[in-house]
Formats: C-alpha cells, structure tokens, sequence
C-alpha cells in the first residue's frame, strides 16, 4: 500500500494496489509471480523491484559448466580460475557467445592431467538490490517531475 493523495479518492486501488511489470523476451509463456512488498512503496518502486525479480531470475535460470585443461587459465599461465571474475566464452554448439561470471571452480587431478570445471552463469543471477537506494532515487525522481510539472510552482 502507498500513501494517497488528494487525486487518488476516487480510485482507492490506485492506493491499495501499486504495480510493477516486467517481461522476459526469453520467456514464451505467461508464468506470473507475484510478491507481497515489505513496506510502503509506489508503482515506480513496483516496477524497477519486478525489473530486478525478473533479470535475476533469467541470470540464475542461465547456468553452463565448462571444463577445460589444466588449472590456470591459457593467456596467463601462472593465474588459476578464480570465482566471480568474467570469462569470455564462444560455443556455436550451445549457442554461447559472450561474456559470462565463473560461480563456481572445481580442480581435479586424474590420470588425464590437471582439468579444472567451471559452473558460469549471467551475471545478473548476482545483482543486489538495496531497496533503500532504491526507495529515494524513485522519490527523489518523482519529486523531480512533480516540482516541474506543477504549474502553480
């Protein structure tokens, strides 16, 4: 619930029912989620929480495991995979081509040599969110909009 104004009497849902929406491209088919706020917010705050809800989720829904030769990486022998530093990756086979975060490393040492497992995913599956920052950037720009669309000011 968000706290009404004097142009909001006559649509009491406006107050009682803020919302937000996002939708994944990726996703054909219509899977809602719907969450209940932890405090007060606004249709804006609704909207960038379902933004954030949504680009997470496609992060961790996209995960890869690579393995590879040897413990260190090609281009600098004497640097081991490290978690959460970006690796550039090019697979036609699995449609892969860009950038993505190492979640995870595992060495092992077989009668194959030194082959080391990486678990990748986007990097947005680890976006944080600070709903306080948040909170005032989306107040701070209404303000913003209100001071210069307000005629009587």
């Amino acid at each position: 619930q968000k706290q009404a104004n004097d142009f909001d009497l006559n649509k009491p849902q406006v107050a009682t029912e803020p919302f937000g929406f996002y939708e994944d491209e990726g996703v054909k088919r219509y899977r809602p989620l719907l969450t209940i706020a932890d405090g007060q917010v606004t249709d804006q705050i609704c909207q960038a929480i379902a933004k954030w809800e949504g680009r997470v989720r496609m992060g961790k829904s996209a995960k890869l495991s690579v393995t590879v030769l040897g413990f260190s990486q090609l281009m600098n022998q004497n640097k081991v995979w490290e978690i959460n530093k970006m690796v550039q990756i090019k697979s036609p086979s699995l449609y892969v081509d860009g950038s993505l975060l190492i979640a995870g490393v595992n060495f092992r040492l077989s009668d194959e040599g030194e082959i080391t497992e990486l678990q990748l995913t986007a990097k947005e599956a680890f976006e944080t969110q600070d709903i306080n920052k948040l909170k005032k950037s989306v107040l701070n720009q209404s303000n913003e909009c209100a001071r210069y669309s307000n005629p009587l000011l």
